[in-house]
C-alpha cells in the first residue's frame, strides 16, 4: 500500500498518522516514476498547465550549457590562432575558419535565447490564465 502525508511525502507500508492511501491510478503514476503532487494528490504532469513548455525550456537550458562549452573551445582555439598564425590545407586562415564557427554558435545561441523568452513569456500567459 502506498500513503501519501501531509506535507506531500509518499511511501509504501502500513498507514501511519492517518494518511491517505493512494487510489490505484495514483498507484500507477508513482510505480511509474513519472508523477508530480499538487494540492496532495498525485497527478500526470503531462497534463498540468504549461508542462510542454517547462520542458521545452529545459531542453532549450541544456542546449545553451553545451553550445556555450563548444564557443569556450572556440574562443581557445582563436587565441592560439592569434598567437601563431598559420593556414588550413586550402588556404584558409585558421583564424576566419575559427571565427566563422565562432559566429555559427553565437547565431544558434541567439535563437535558443529567443525561443526561450518566447515560451517563458507564453508559460507565464498560460499560468496566469489558470489562475484566473
Amino acid at each position: 500500500m502506498f500513503y501519501i502525508t501531509q506535507d506531500g511525502q509518499i511511501y509504501s507500508g502500513d498507514c501511519q498518522n492517518g494518511d491517505r492511501q493512494l487510489t490505484a491510478d495514483e498507484v500507477t503514476l508513482v510505480r511509474s516514476g513519472k508523477y508530480a503532487i499538487i494540492d496532495l494528490r498525485v497527478v500526470d504532469p503531462s497534463e498540468q498547465v504549461g508542462y510542454t513548455q517547462t520542458q521545452r525550456i529545459n531542453e532549450i537550458n541544456d542546449s545553451i550549457e553545451q553550445t556555450q562549452a563548444e564557443l569556450d573551445k572556440w574562443d581557445l582555439k582563436t587565441i592560439r590562432a592569434l598567437r601563431e598564425g598559420g593556414n588550413m590545407e586550402d588556404g584558409t586562415p585558421y583564424l576566419d575558419y575559427y571565427q566563422s564557427e565562432i559566429n555559427a554558435l553565437r547565431a544558434r545561441m541567439s535563437d535558443l535565447n529567443n525561443e526561450k523568452a518566447q515560451l517563458e513569456q507564453e508559460l507565464q500567459e498560460l499560468l496566469s490564465q489558470d489562475e484566473g
